[in-house]
């Protein structure tokens, strides 16, 4: 009677054994789905911007940062590649997105940023005091150089639009608003010189104050002794 008793506790442990193993073994199985998920969402929204910037902005990889990114594919492909996600595989995919991929692409976005903006600063510091619209120039000079994180490019801004999107149509607006201003190489260099404070009476010419006067700029700039 007591054997017995013993074999039916033995069976009922086992079965709750058994029970409590499937239950932890569909809790992994979700938790990684969802891991995998948000890891391809992540991946997605990375192509979704070097796609923009390539297209709009003739953004370009390097060769190492090229094969990475196709490695990093390969690797989420085969995740699931048998018909279950690859826990293992997983984790390591994850970890070269996140420890290698990002930080490459951060700094490779970095340096396009620089390259791409320093021109676009300088437009901003020579038309900056002569835009009818100040406030505007403050706000393209901040979109500017908000657009120069990688990781925030995806971030919306407006209606149908992000960070990137409005990087691009504010370098676009710059370059409206100096071509309104009716600037040629002479007097785009004496602004510069008048916003550094290093102009001088010499540095007028004819060109320069009929310039001013066609503008209705008279206002707009001062005579001091140093």
């Amino acid at each position: 009677m007591l054997l017995d008793e013993l074999n039916s506790t033995v069976k009922k442990l086992s079965q709750l054994d058994k029970k409590e193993l499937a239950i932890q073994n569909a809790e992994k199985k979700v938790k990684n789905d969802s891991d995998y998920h948000n890891l391809t969402l992540d991946f997605s929204e990375i192509m979704n911007k070097l796609s923009y910037a390539h297209t709009e902005l003739e953004y370009s990889l390097s060769d190492e940062t090229i094969q990475l990114i196709d490695d990093s594919l390969q690797k989420l492909y085969g995740i699931i590649g048998a018909g279950v996600v690859d826990e293992e595989l997983l984790q390591t995919t994850k970890t070269q997105i996140t420890r290698k991929l990002n930080p490459v692409l951060t700094r490779e976005w970095k340096e396009f940023h620089s390259k791409k903006t320093n021109n676009v600063v300088g437009k901003l510091a020579t038309i900056g005091s002569l835009a009818p619209d100040k406030n505007r120039i403050d706000t393209l000079r901040n979109n500017i150089s908000e657009s120069g994180e990688w990781s925030s490019l995806s971030d919306v801004t407006g209606p149908n639009t992000t960070k990137i999107m409005r990087f691009k149509s504010s370098l676009i607006e710059v370059d409206k608003i100096e071509e309104q201003l009716n600037l040629n190489d002479d007097i785009k260099h004496f602004i510069a010189l008048v916003t550094r404070g290093k102009a001088k009476i010499t540095d007028l010419n004819d060109e320069i104050i009929s310039w001013i006067k066609q503008e209705n700029l008279e206002d707009q700039f001062t005579i001091r002794f140093r």
